[in-house]
């Protein structure tokens, strides 16, 4: 099962298309592109928002955004090393994204695939900066309202 991250906001963003080659976050608006039927029960968890986004991480879904999945890192095997580049540099995209737009009353909610409309957990107050941080955990049902500063 893979996680998934939604973006809900006012903001206008252009989508990336996935890059299998090149893998590093990318994002689908949800109205043109429906990833799944899944992906229309967002609409449970979106109030007055023009727009949601798909933000998908470098492994082609969101599981590359979770923390514990390379939490130990074989620093002598390649396969390992590469893994926690694509990581970092997804990070980076998420946050550079992030800090290019204002978010006044956006938010990001993460579940799991099969998860979407279901009951949020609980409300946090997200301060961008902490997303560059690739030991960050987002957890699942929790909506993440951001914060620049």
């Amino acid at each position: 099962m893979c996680l998934a991250m939604y973006l809900f906001t006012e903001n206008d963003i252009d989508e990336i298309e996935y890059d299998a080659k090149n893998p590093r976050m990318y994002i689908q608006k949800i109205q043109s592109n429906k990833r799944s039927e899944d992906d229309t029960k967002t609409s449970k968890w979106n109030i007055n928002h023009k727009n949601i986004y798909y933000i998908g991480s470098y492994e082609g879904c969101g599981c590359g955004w979770a923390f514990t999945k390379y939490s130990y890192i074989d620093k002598n095997n390649e396969y390992d090393r590469e893994k926690l580049a694509n990581k970092i540099n997804a990070r980076k995209d998420l946050y550079r994204l992030l800090k290019s737009n204002r978010w006044n009353d956006s938010y990001i909610i993460v579940c799991w695939e099969g998860d979407q409309g279901e009951e949020i957990n609980q409300t946090v107050k997200l301060n961008i900066k902490k997303i560059k941080n690739i030991e960050y955990e987002f957890y699942e049902l929790v909506k993440y309202i951001l914060k620049t500063k």
